[in-house]
């Protein structure tokens, strides 16, 4: 089982177990859409996208990238 497949099935019964579609959104779903998993194949769905964001774009998150630390 991929970690996205992991995610869906995740969220799936979140969705279920609340009786609505996206009422809790697991926190790996949330990176989903800010994009800390890179690029989706298709567009996701704006409107929770900008739920999830809360007024920040995917842009301002923190890139992720290594600092070096030490001497060398």
């Amino acid at each position: 089982m991929t970690p996205t497949s992991q995610i869906v099935g995740t969220q799936a019964v979140l969705n279920v177990l609340t009786g609505e579609r996206y009422k809790t959104i697991a926190k790996e779903t949330a990176g989903i859409l800010k994009g800390e998993y890179g690029h989706t194949p298709v567009p996701v769905n704006a409107a929770l996208q900008a739920r999830v964001l809360e007024g920040g774009r995917s842009g301002d998150l923190p890139s992720g990238g290594f600092t070096q630390t030490g001497t060398g």
